[in-house]
């Protein structure tokens, strides 16, 4: 079975991503993704042999930024979709 995970900005909106995992019969601890800020709820899209995450950038900036993991430990730095690409117009992407 494969992993279930959540994406989260962290308590009291804190501006962070973080994420946890489900294997089926346990849920690892939360975890920090860094060095990446937030302002919106991230969306997850499974593909490519891992995850990318895309999010809001930092401080309701408008921008979307995206993020890629192929092995739930290593994270790429936080990157820009493409300039002039608003978040507000692809609120989620899956």
């Amino acid at each position: 079975m494969a992993n279930l995970y959540v994406f989260h900005q962290g308590y009291g909106n804190d501006g962070q991503l973080w994420w946890s995992s489900f294997d089926g019969a346990n849920w690892s601890g939360e975890r920090q993704i860094q060095p990446l800020g937030i302002s919106d709820s991230p969306s997850a899209v499974p593909g490519a042999g891992g995850v990318t995450v895309f999010h809001q950038g930092q401080g309701n900036n408008g921008q979307l930024w995206y993020t890629y993991s192929s092995n739930d430990t290593n994270w790429g730095g936080d990157t820009q979709v493409v300039s002039g690409i608003s978040a507000y117009e692809t609120d989620r992407v899956s």
